[in-house]
């Protein structure tokens, strides 16, 4: 019985051994690898953006109230109101600097961007005066008047505030193959932009006369270079409000260094009111009671400048 049990107990401790050494000689199980960090979006970022403006319709005017020959009854306005409008759609490029401050799933920041670029509007208008034939002839008024308007704008820079809600997507699946953080925000604030605003009126069909008893009156307005009245021309930097929204995507491929993104951003500007002065006729004032030569007589003005903005953008975020 002993030596049964003894054999037993030496058969187990053989296979035990056995066992050990052949687990010993089996491959360890693979570790896996440990979950990257996550995403942060605290921090500055530097980049830039390309951009495509356009503006919504502007309406230019201009008048002139009291007529260049004093709006005497037998003498009404020598302009009557002229109205136009246009509008415009351009390319700007410009850079972008900003700052933000994670807080679990949402976000804070500030940017300031510039944007250089030409939006140019320009509006022609060439009315009939009533009754008379373009062409000019022996009449009092000229048959023709051109009323040219223009607005340029080179410049948009804002500074803003930004808030928004971060999604996390940590990987790259059949269902949205764009691993990283996405944020989508909201931002407003104060905008500029630089204008240009000219206009003027002109006669193309010469000077104004008239034919009399006893054979043709001189002029008694002159169009020197084509011009009735001294164009005008108008440069300053507006302010205004500035508000929109987007889309950023911090690239997991850069480890979380280079965003990319998509924004809108509307724009507001008041418009823009100015006087021309009156000419001579070969030296000699206008005759007029109320706009003698020198001084302002027709009133133009351009209304309110609001500008829609598309950009596509990419920055560099550092910590």
């Amino acid at each position: 019985m002993k030596r049964l049990f003894s054999t037993s107990a030496l058969v187990g401790l053989g296979l035990c051994f056995a066992q050990n050494a052949l687990a010993a000689n089996l491959p360890m199980p693979a570790m896996a690898p440990p979950a990257p960090p996550p995403l942060s979006w605290t921090g500055f970022y530097l980049g830039a953006n390309a951009s495509i403006p356009w503006t919504d319709p502007v309406t230019f005017t201009g008048a002139d109230p009291q007529g260049t020959f004093g709006g005497a009854p037998l003498f009404p306005p020598l302009i009557p109101p002229l109205t136009t409008s246009a509008s415009d759609i351009g390319m700007a490029l410009g850079p972008i600097v900003g700052y933000n401050l994670q807080m679990g799933s949402f976000l804070l920041g500030v940017e300031s961007d510039i944007d250089w670029g030409i939006l140019s509007l320009s509006a022609d208008q060439t009315p009939v005066l009533p009754g008379v034939a373009c062409g000019g002839g022996p009449t009092f008024f000229p048959g023709c008047s051109s009323f040219l308007s223009k607005v340029e704008v080179g410049t948009l820079a804002s500074v803003r505030g930004r808030a928004g809600w971060i999604w996390n997507n940590p990987k790259s699946d059949w269902t949205f193959n764009l691993p990283g953080s996405f944020l989508f925000y909201g931002t407003g604030g104060v905008g500029w932009a630089h204008e240009s605003y000219q206009a003027n009126i002109s006669c193309p069909n010469g000077a104004v006369g008239f034919v009399g008893p006893n054979g043709p009156v001189p002029p008694v307005l002159s169009c020197s270079n084509n011009t009735l009245l001294a164009p005008i021309n108008v440069n300053r930097t507006e302010t205004g409000p500035v508000f929109g929204g987007g889309v950023d995507w911090l690239t997991l491929s850069s480890r979380g260094k280079i965003i990319l993104g998509f924004e809108y951003l509307h724009y507001e500007f008041k418009g823009i009111s100015a006087t021309g002065l009156t000419t001579t006729a070969g030296g000699v004032p206008v005759p007029s009671a109320t706009c003698p030569a020198g001084t302002a007589c027709v009133h133009y003005t351009a209304s309110k400048l609001d500008i829609n903005d598309v950009r596509f953008r990419i920055t560099y975020k550092w910590d």
